[in-house]
C-alpha cells in the first residue's frame, strides 16, 4: 500500500514541478504563506477526493470495485497524456476566464500571476492550486474506491505537491535562460507514469 501511496504522490507531482520551473524561469516568487495555501487547498481536493472515493465504493460490489479503481486511474492518466500533448492554441479569451480553465494555467502558470507583480500572493495561489489539484481529487477518489482509504494518502499527496512546486521554482531559477522549457512535458510524465501505476494497481 505504501509503495502505491508514494507512486501516485511522485506521479502527481510532477505537474507543480513543471509549473514550478516555469515560475522559476520568468522570476515569479512564491511567499511561504502562498505555499502554505496551495497545500490547503490540495490537500482539501484530495480529502474531497477520498469522499466521492467511498461513495463509489459504497454502490458498487466489493469484487469490481478495484477493476473500476483501476480503470478510473488509468483514464485520469490519459487524460494528462493528452493535455500534455495538445498543441497550445491561440490566446482568444481574457485572463480572468484564461485562469478558470486548468489546462491553460498548466500550460501556461505565468498566467496565474494576474496583476504580474512577478509574484503569485494567496489569492492567486488558490487559482494555481485548484488547477493542479484537479488531477488529485479524481486520482484519489479512483484509489479510494480500490480500497486505499488511509489518511496518510492526501498528506502525501500534498506534501508532495508543495515540495515539487517549491523544488521546480528553485531549479528554474538557476537554469534560468540556460534552454527553453515547455511545462507540458511534465503532463506527459505524469500521466504516462500515472497510467503505468494503474496496470501496477491491479496486480
Amino acid at each position: 500500500m505504501l509503495y502505491n501511496i508514494l507512486l501516485f504522490s511522485l506521479a502527481l507531482s510532477l505537474d507543480a514541478y513543471g509549473v514550478g520551473i516555469t515560475l522559476g524561469l520568468r522570476k515569479i516568487k512564491i511567499s511561504n504563506f502562498s505555499r502554505f495555501i496551495i497545500g490547503i487547498v490540495s490537500f482539501c481536493f484530495t480529502c474531497a477526493g477520498m469522499l466521492l472515493g467511498k461513495l463509489v465504493l459504497s454502490h458498487v460490489p466489493q469484487s469490481a470495485s478495484k477493476y473500476i479503481s483501476t480503470c478510473m486511474i488509468f483514464l485520469i492518466g490519459v487524460n494528462m497524456l493528452l493535455q500534455g500533448l495538445k498543441k497550445e492554441k491561440t490566446d482568444t479569451c481574457n485572463k480572468k476566464s484564461n485562469l478558470k480553465n486548468t489546462a491553460s494555467i498548466l500550460s501556461q502558470p505565468e498566467k496565474s500571476d494576474m496583476d504580474n507583480s512577478k509574484s503569485i500572493d494567496p489569492h492567486e495561489a488558490m487559482y494555481l492550486a485548484s488547477a493542479l489539484s484537479v488531477d488529485a481529487f479524481f486520482s484519489t477518489a479512483a484509489l479510494n474506491c480500490g480500497g486505499i482509504t488511509t489518511f496518510a494518502l492526501p498528506i502525501m499527496i500534498t506534501v508532495f505537491q508543495v515540495a515539487a512546486i517549491s523544488m521546480g521554482q528553485f531549479t528554474g531559477s538557476r537554469i534560468r535562460n540556460l534552454f527553453s522549457f515547455d511545462s507540458k512535458k511534465w503532463a506527459i510524465l505524469s500521466g504516462s507514469i500515472i497510467m503505468i501505476a494503474a496496470l501496477v494497481f491491479l496486480i
